[in-house]
């Protein structure tokens, strides 16, 4: 599994999302590739890092609120109940999750990806498509949780 989940850009800041905390004894290489809008060339960055240990009071303390704050913001996501029921698939979907940064603050996004057959794509396909998002609903629903308080992401897939 890799271990970066997501990323965003701001300006010139580039943040990476981790599924996992960095192991100090290791050495690590993040490629980084875009395409240029100018001169159409693709752009290859290679970063190699090896981890270290900061103490939180060794940082300035802009990055220590930030560090802090994002602690919260995690703790108050991991309380969501439906993460304990996550990830869940049947033969009609998947369902994960991830945490995406907006802004300041983390949102819970939850991913559906609906699988369809060759036989689903023969057929009525938006039909089959709505049964399965339904699917999706009326499983959030049987946990006890309201389907209308969570982004859900759809995707479909054969």
């Amino acid at each position: 599994d890799p271990i970066i989940t997501g990323y965003s850009v701001m300006g010139k800041q580039l943040q990476i999302n981790l599924n996992e905390r960095l192991d100090i004894n290791k050495i690590y290489k993040i490629k980084i590739m875009a395409h240029g809008l100018v001169n159409k060339q693709d752009i290859v960055e290679l970063i190699t890092f090896k981890p270290k240990v900061i103490r939180l009071e060794d940082l300035p303390k802009e990055q220590q609120a930030l560090i802090l704050q994002r602690q919260r913001e995690y703790l108050q996501t991991q309380s969501d109940p439906i993460i304990r029921s996550l990830p869940h698939g049947t033969l009609d979907y998947n369902l994960t999750s991830e945490y995406v940064r907006n802004g300041s603050k983390s949102d819970l996004i939850l991913h559906a990806s609906l699988i369809l057959t060759g036989a689903d794509l023969k057929g009525d396909s938006t039909a089959i498509v709505n049964q399965y998002k339904q699917e999706v609903v009326d499983y959030i629903k049987s946990l006890g949780l309201d389907p209308t308080k969570y982004t859900i992401d759809y995707s479909t897939g054969q």
